[in-house]
């Protein structure tokens, strides 16, 4: 997830892991599935890196939860895979962006939605227009301004996820490639940024 999520609004402390939980299968936010299954948490690791003096803001936004036990999984959901590698998706790859998070309607969606974005360049992303600059190598940039798709408000910590070697169709191939971070206040009028999974992967195993 987003290290940003697991930070209290009062006091900027970082939840304790009896104080949240992971909803597997969870579709609604006002509803509790029939299937959905809440796991406990054991742990919550922050990267040694996030809001550092010395590290630029927003870098390194990436946490990891360790739950207390093996989740169940409903019939349509499945774990995404990690990245093999340090290597990245390649630019203007199709992935999928998830969350709950604010739409055109409303400032965040009662059901679970999905997007297919481009991933864009570090290089494209970093031009004046966008983020002049500012991506890191532990970030990455993904959206589409015309048409206008991407993340948004309350999507943070949800998934990028795209397809291992470009195919599509095998559930078990999605690979968690960005975690979403931060963006524009208007959304979609800039891509958007994501914590990069796979330039943290030593970190992660």
């Amino acid at each position: 997830t987003a290290a940003h999520c697991l930070r209290k609004f009062d006091n900027g402390t970082f939840y304790d892991p009896d104080e949240i939980y992971i909803a597997l299968g969870a579709h609604k936010l006002t509803v509790r599935g029939r299937l959905e299954d809440r796991v406990p948490v054991r742990e919550i690791y922050v990267h040694p890196k996030y809001n550092k003096p010395h590290v630029r803001l927003w870098a390194y936004d990436m946490a990891l939860i360790r739950i207390s036990r093996v989740g169940r999984f409903p019939n349509a959901s499945l774990p995404a895979c990690i990245p093999e590698n340090t290597l990245e998706p390649h630019d203007s790859q199709t992935c999928i962006v998830a969350g709950w998070g604010k739409t055109a309607d409303s400032d965040y969606s009662n059901s679970l939605l999905q997007a297919e974005i481009p991933i864009v360049s570090r290089a494209d992303c970093n031009v004046k227009r966008y983020w002049d600059n500012y991506l890191d190598r532990s970030m990455l940039c993904a959206g589409s301004v015309r048409p206008e798709r991407s993340s948004c408000q309350g999507d943070s910590g949800g998934p990028l996820m795209c397809p291992r070697d470009g195919r599509r169709g095998d559930p078990q191939q999605w690979v968690l490639y960005g975690v979403v971070s931060w963006g524009p206040i208007d959304c979609g009028d800039k891509p958007g940024v994501y914590a990069n999974v796979a330039g943290e992967i030593k970190w992660i195993k």
